[in-house]
């Protein structure tokens, strides 16, 4: 077992070394100097010193048996081996303890000569020495001594003022751009307000159009003639495809009594919670020329609905539902009752 190893390893972390029957090794910083004679200028560093003195320790078998997982008896064995090896070789050569050091007998004694520079602490490793460089073309002129007296020195000299230090590195604080601050309120608000939108589109109704009440028109009965009568019957027989039947002018310019009012019926084609919603629905129909198209309201008075058209027979507004079906390929036009309320 190499103990000498052992020993150099421990004294990287530890500043002294107890070795029984052979002294004791403790770590010893060295300043940095100069060398006269190679002029050579010796960066600091840690060199290893040893004392002869027989300390009664056991720490180093302990740190051996632990660090190689021995008996404390193995580890004392191999240390009292290792110490008689060297006083026995030192009798006749140098023995060296690794790098730090040599062993040898000096007037029928122990002595350890340390290396000038150990490499045991990465403090100063890889520090080297430097050659003074003599006859430097580029070295400084020693500076020309001024006599000196203490008559020179003015009765009240002049109070110099200290110049504050510039900071140079010191950047000024970038300016806030306030319309980017601007553009993100109004894009956040309008995402806001389409949201609202999405959800309540009644609360916009007072922003667009106002709202119109309609009011119904009163029913009352209408005196009309017979060839009123007739030209309605000939406009429902012609929509059911069937053949008109012609009157006289006589008949035609009779006077029936007075009308019932009855129920209604309309071709719905569009029905809206709002009547803003209605009446863009009917602009739609306007602008393409359907001049037919109207509002009502639905007979709950709940939705605002837009019909193409009011028929007093069901039988005739069933033919228009289906020709209002192909005319605008909608399946869900739908046909509406209004029922005729007493007054």
């Amino acid at each position: 077992m190499d103990i000498a190893a052992f020993i150099c390893e421990q004294l990287e972390h530890r500043s002294v070394i107890n070795v029984p029957g052979l002294g004791s090794f403790y770590r010893n910083r060295v300043e940095g100097y100069y060398n006269q004679e190679q002029q050579q200028f010796y960066p600091p560093s840690i060199q290893i010193q040893f004392d002869n003195e027989l300390p009664e320790d056991d720490t180093l078998a302990t740190l051996l048996s632990t660090e190689k997982r021995i008996s404390q008896a193995s580890a004392s064995y191999f240390i009292e081996k290792f110490v008689s090896n060297i006083r026995q070789l030192a009798t006749t050569d140098n023995v060296p303890l690794g790098n730090i050091g040599v062993f040898n007998i000096r007037q029928n004694q122990l002595t350890f000569t340390p290396k000038r520079r150990s490499e045991v602490n990465e403090l100063f490793y890889g520090l080297a020495p430097v050659k003074l460089r003599r006859n430097n073309p580029y070295r400084q002129q020693p500076e020309e001594i001024i006599p000196f007296s203490f008559s020179d020195i003015p009765a009240n000299p002049p109070v110099q003022q200290e110049i504050p230090a510039v900071i140079e590195d010191e950047k000024p604080p970038r300016p806030i751009n306030i319309w980017l601050i601007i553009a993100l309120i109004i894009v956040i608000a309008g995402i806001g307000l389409i949201s609202v939108y999405m959800y309540k589109p009644a609360l916009f109704d007072r922003f667009i159009t106002p709202v119109v009440k309609i009011k119904p028109k009163p029913e009352k009965s209408v005196k009309r003639s017979i060839s009123d009568s007739i030209k309605q019957s000939i406009k429902t027989q012609t929509d059911l495809g069937l053949t008109p039947v012609k009157l006289d002018s006589t008949t035609q310019k009779k006077v029936l009594p007075p009308e019932i009012p009855t129920d209604t019926f309309a071709v719905v084609v569009g029905t809206f919670k709002t009547m803003a919603g209605a009446k863009r629905q009917l602009q739609t129909y306007t602008d393409n020329g359907i001049v037919e198209a109207d509002i009502h309201k639905s007979h709950n008075n709940l939705y605002y609905q837009v019909i193409m058209g009011t028929y007093l027979i069901k039988d005739s507004a069933k033919v228009h539902l289906k020709i209002y079906r192909k005319k605008f390929r909608s399946p869900g036009i739908k046909l509406e009752t209004y029922p005729y309320k007493k007054q």
